[in-house]
């Protein structure tokens, strides 16, 4: 029991000596990348902050080299258990300053928080091969330096986090296997050793135990030939063990490792991590190699043991985490980060010589729709492969680049010291995009005919910023989108001022319901042969102290495109209908028999549309017949074959539907017959000129006639005099609104306009 107690305790001391004796190489490299990371931090974060902890790294750094110098002179001074606890909490102390990095010292930059995540991914990393030997001082490190770096990611809300918890388990398997790999060495060496001094292990017992080993273990003479090897070296080096035996160490093609396997001559120990280029298959792996001394029974050296673990896996796993912080996982372009560090250059070369830059921001026009009708896979094709068209249309000096979903940023550098120069190349580049971006795309099946919007901002304005130029070429390209897709628009001044509105009225929109900046208005219908009000179209209007004369062409088309109309839609249908119901209670005498609601495009395709307008109606308890819901030409054509079975739904709900604007289409007359319409409107443009031109009054008189031949009932909008009133009364248009009754009023208002119009109290008075 003792002899198996002292074996335990002689191999913990050898794997201290070697966490001592790695101690003092890491504080030099825990120094480098403490100045490293001030360096880089000095201008971005506070100052007091990282002088305090620099300080404190410097001292407690200082402090473990002298403890490591103390060991190595006088390790049997202390026990072994106390020089362990010297050694673990010196570890706690070294990774809580690491780990207060973090939450202390993290910067606002995109940039320094990628160089501060990784150094610290650096740290970490070489831990694991640093503290390799001492299993409980690297997982200590690492969960104390490395979780509140996984925090912060995470609050932040950086995907990057999650690729960091991962390196944290990795490194935790890797380092549990990297242990394992010394104390197994370890052993077999302390058996090696056991065995040799009393002549109790026979040949065969040692070689099973030399070849077992997990580690690659080499054995070589003052020649530098190798004389033995295990298996395991064999295995690392992929080639065979007799081809190894006898080779001589000064010849092999890659001599990195060489000045480590000679240290041993001079009677030190030699360690070297790195890549290795193995000598027959020319294969590149990334290896540890620590090499001692071999001493005669008169303490002379003949040689040298080297020990090599293949860390291949684990640098790989490095690299990835490093790449992914700087290159979009799908395309493999660069990303933001990566942008932001080239665009950064171009503002430096232009600042130093003059050389003037562009930025195009690229935006696939419906990719959204593109990506929910065919799939996500459609869409991730779709990503690749213009990826790919984008990239072989300009040189190795310029960025492709991709910032998020279908977004593109080409940053086209070194284009001269004149401007017209500049822009003439950028727009052949332009011609060449829009050229190869329209040619079909053929994925998965599918052949797709996409086009992009871009926008251009010229880089020749040393006080620009890459924010700046990003924001100015976002701009351009939204202006691209509104002139009508698959365009290009250089950024302009006047456009941020136009953007800068629509965003108002998107911020505005959010909460316009909630703060009261959203209202119904209210437009009277009128019966033409006895002016009586029947009822009313619900028209939605926006009012904000911030911006003046917010039109509904305006607000509706962005609330359209920023999804907000679907929760709009259906609160001016509640709105509507709990309104009217409350003036036909009140006005008993004059029955209203109608409320018209205009649906919006993206409200009718919802595919909830028919269930919300069903739970309204059940919730409000009204007639079914007192709602007209009032579609445009364009929302009903996109979709005939879906538009015809809603309004069929609607249709035996009670529920009547109106095509509005009528007569402004291309194909109305031909769908009139196939649509369950109840009732058809004359649209303004056709009213207000009846009395000018010949061609509306035989329109209007051609609309009357075939509404009454499908038996619809027949509304004129735009009514405003009383010529035109007659005119469409002589025609036996059923109902009319306009100016000639009222304009669109407001809930109240539309109250005190039938109460003054019949002189009649409420049944409340």
């Amino acid at each position: 029991m003792n002899k198996q107690k002292d074996f335990t305790l002689s191999i913990n001391k050898e794997l201290l000596d070697l966490a001592y004796k790695n101690l003092l190489a890491s504080s030099i490299a825990v120094f480098v990348n403490t100045i490293v990371l001030v360096y880089l931090l000095w201008e971005v974060v506070n100052q007091k902050y990282l002088i305090i902890w620099l300080s404190s790294i410097l001292l407690l750094t200082t402090l473990r080299y002298f403890f490591a110098y103390l060991y190595h002179k006088d390790k049997i001074h202390y026990s072994i258990a106390h020089w362990n606890k010297i050694f673990l909490i010196g570890t706690l102390f070294a990774a809580m300053l690491w780990g207060v990095v973090p939450i202390v010292l993290f910067p606002d930059s995109l940039e320094h928080q990628s160089m501060l995540i990784i150094i610290i991914v650096g740290m970490g990393a070489g831990a694991t091969s640093s503290l390799a030997s001492h299993l409980s001082a690297t997982r200590l490190f690492l969960f104390v330096m490395l979780i509140p770096l996984i925090t912060r990611l995470f609050l932040e809300g950086y995907t990057i986090a999650f690729l960091a918890t991962m390196f944290l388990i990795l490194l935790l398997s890797i380092s549990k296997q990297f242990y394992q790999n010394i104390y197994n060495t370890v052993k077999s060496k302390q058996l090696f050793e056991e065995a040799k001094d009393r002549l109790k292990v026979t040949q065969d017992s040692f070689q099973t135990i030399f070849n077992e080993a997990p580690a690659g273990i080499f054995y070589y003479g003052k020649d530098l030939k190798i004389n033995q090897l295990n298996t395991e070296f064999s295995r690392i080096l992929q080639v065979p063990q007799d081809k190894l035996i006898g080779l001589d160490i000064n010849q092999i093609p890659d001599t990195r490792v060489i000045p480590t396997i000679q240290s041993v001559l001079d009677g030190t120990s030699g360690y070297y991590e790195g890549e290795y280029v193995t000598k027959i298959k020319q294969i590149t792996i990334w290896i540890t190699l620590r090499t001692s001394p071999i001493y005669n029974a008169n303490r002379e050296i003949i040689g040298g043991v080297g020990i090599m673990s293949d860390i291949t896996p684990k640098v790989k796993a490095q690299k990835k985490i490093e790449y992914q912080a700087f290159y979009d996982a799908l395309t493999n372009l660069p990303n933001r980060a990566m942008l932001n560090d080239r665009l950064q250059q171009a503002l430096i070369r232009y600042k130093n010589h003059g050389m003037i830059s562009a930025l195009l921001f690229l935006d696939l026009d419906h990719f959204k729709k593109t990506n929910d009708s065919l799939g996500h896979s459609i869409g991730d094709e779709l990503l690749k492969v213009s990826a790919t068209r984008l990239s072989q249309l300009v040189s190795d000096e310029d960025v492709v680049a991709r910032i998020g979903g279908d977004e593109f940023v080409i940053v086209l550098t070194n284009l001269g010291k004149d401007l017209s120069h500049a822009i003439s190349t950028t727009e052949k580049v332009l011609q060449k995009i829009h050229q190869s971006m329209e040619e079909p795309f053929t994925l998965l099946g599918h052949t797709l005919n996409i086009s992009t919007s871009i926008g251009i901002a010229v880089l020749n304005n040393s006080k620009d910023t890459a924010e700046d130029l990003l924001k100015y070429a976002d701009t351009a390209m939204y202006q691209s989108k509104r002139d009508g897709r698959g365009r290009s628009s250089f950024y302009q001044d006047e456009m941020n001022v136009e953007l800068k509105r629509r965003l108002d009225i998107e911020n505005i929109l959010y909460k316009a319901i909630e703060t009261g900046e959203l209202k119904v208005y209210y437009q009277p219908i009128l019966e033409f042969k006895s002016k009586k009000v029947i009822g009313a179209e619900a028209l939605i209007r926006l009012h904000s102290d911030e911006l003046d004369d917010i039109y509904p062409d305006e607000f509706i088309p962005i609330a359209e495109e920023t999804g907000l109309i679907l929760s709009i839609g259906e609160w001016v249908l509640n709105r509507a209908i709990v309104d009217f119901l409350q003036w036909q209670a009140q006005y008993s005498e004059h029955t209203l028999q109608k409320i018209a609601i205009n649906i919006s495009t993206k409200q009718f395709a919802n595919d909830n549309f028919i269930d919300i307008v069903k739970r309204v109606i059940q919730e409000t308890k009204i007639n079914p017949k007192a709602v007209e819901l009032e579609l445009t030409e364009s929302i009903i054509i996109k979709d005939i074959k879906e538009s015809i079975s809603k309004m069929n739904q609607l249709r035996t709900m009670g529920i009547g539907v109106s095509i509005d604007d009528f007569g402004t289409g291309y194909s109305s007359l031909s769908y009139l017959k196939m649509l369950p319409f109840s009732s058809l409107k004359i649209d303004k443009s056709f009213t207000q000129d009846i009395h000018n031109l010949d061609d509306d009054q035989k329109l209007i008189n051609t609309i009357i006639s075939i509404a009454k031949s499908f038996n619809m009932d027949i509304v004129a909008e735009g009514v405003e005099n009383d010529s035109q009133y007659n005119y469409l009364l002589e025609r036996e248009c059923d109902y009319f609104q306009g100016y000639y009754c009222s304009q669109a009023i407001t809930a109240k208002e539309f109250e005190e306009f039938i109460k003054k119009k019949y002189n009649t109290p409420t049944n409340n008075e």
